[in-house]
């Protein structure tokens, strides 16, 4: 009996080990997916959403193989890999609390929600989620407020932008309008400032799919500083709801209906799009005369080439102030950070919060910053 659960341990040793080596190359294509353009290896998309999972699986094995005194070693494959993604890894989970705001520097609290077009989880709520929204906004006293899929008819005809002018007391503001749905009502990409804004601009991704994808800018002046902020919605996957079902198993009908076919093709198309699009926002950055903002949903995960590129010498408010996974998408895929603010590394990092209001099917993020005179 004893020659048995001897041999019967060893077979699972042997799957244990042949399981983690999988986990560490699934991690590997996972940071490499941050790095090689989609264009090319757009696969590489799949490994950097499971790279969490992946995380989470390589610590498992280390401890594994600690209790395992005559395999001891092997937990060096996984140790390995650790290290090698430690920088990369401080993407998906944090730890911090936040630090004491310097009153001598000049500090901005600032917001990014990408609203659903206030029709989350149906249009039935539209108005009122247009109400908590805006109160929101009133009782935390951003800054700079940055909206995604954003929906209200011109200025003047009484709607939100009116409310956040009049109401929340915003001083500057920009609708950057990507889709027309009557003479004065449109979607697309806000920004609202406590602060004057000098100078703003937009640039409309896919436009001839008229989606509400796009990038708006506004250089906003505060006190004696002028500062560049940059609001991004990249590209969408544009599932409909019967495609995240793919995500919850697969029958053999399923896969006949080449259901589970199109969310590949999803996945693919929009991985390689919002990588044109990080370039062209990473260019911007370079180019701009001011310190830098960018704030807004990435459609992307932290492991992406998307974030990686327009992340780029700037600091994640979530990696220097973030707690736990900071996820921000409330859909079929869990730990799911999308939304992101990301600030010039001269800018110091007080606080980043994910806030559980139920505004939409991305949850709202904050964080305070500040800049020394």
């Amino acid at each position: 009996m004893k020659i048995f659960f001897v041999w019967l341990g060893n077979i699972v040793k042997r799957f244990m080990f042949a399981i983690n080596v999988l986990v560490v190359a699934a991690a590997v294509l996972g940071y490499a997916s941050t790095q090689l353009n989609p264009e090319r290896y757009w696969f590489l998309v799949y490994f950097g959403l499971i790279a969490f999972v992946c995380l989470c699986l390589n610590v498992g094995f280390v401890v594994y193989w600690l209790f395992q005194p005559l395999k001891r070693l092997r937990l060096l494959l996984s140790l390995s890999v650790l290290v090698l993604g430690f920088n990369l890894n401080q993407r998906l989970v944090q730890y911090h609390s936040p630090m004491a705001i310097d009153s001598t520097a000049t500090n901005l609290k600032i917001l990014t929600l990408n609203v659903g077009l206030f029709s989350y989880p149906s249009y039935d709520g539209f108005e009122q989620r247009k109400t908590d929204i805006l109160n929101y906004c009133i009782d935390n006293a951003f800054d700079i407020v940055c909206f995604q899929e954003f929906q209200s008819q011109t200025k003047g005809s009484g709607d939100i932008v009116d409310d956040m002018f009049f109401r929340a007391k915003y001083n500057a503001g920009f609708f950057a309008k990507t889709r027309k749905h009557t003479d004065i009502f449109f979607s697309g990409i806000a920004i609202f400032s406590k602060y004057p804004i000098i100078k703003k601009d937009f640039k409309h991704f896919d436009k001839e799919n008229n989606s509400v994808n796009g990038c708006a800018f506004a250089d906003i002046v505060v006190q004696k500083d002028t500062f560049r902020v940059l609001v991004v919605h990249l590209q969408s996957i544009r599932f409909k709801p019967e495609n995240y079902d793919y995500f919850d198993g697969f029958t053999k009908d399923q896969i006949k209906q080449s259901g589970f076919v199109k969310v590949i093709y999803k996945l693919k198309t929009g991985v390689i799009k919002r990588a044109d699009q990080a370039n062209l926002i990473a260019q911007w950055i370079r180019e701009s005369p001011y310190k830098c903002i960018v704030a807004g949903d990435f459609n992307d995960n932290p492991m992406s080439y998307a974030y990686t590129t327009i992340a780029q010498n700037m600091n994640d408010t979530f990696v220097e102030r973030g707690k736990w996974t900071g996820r921000t998408y409330r859909g079929s895929l869990p730990f799911l950070r999308i939304d992101n603010i990301l600030v010039d590394k001269k800018f110091t990092v007080y606080s980043h919060k994910t806030d559980n209001q139920y505004f939409s099917d991305h949850t709202p993020v904050i964080a305070q910053i500040g800049l020394k005179p």
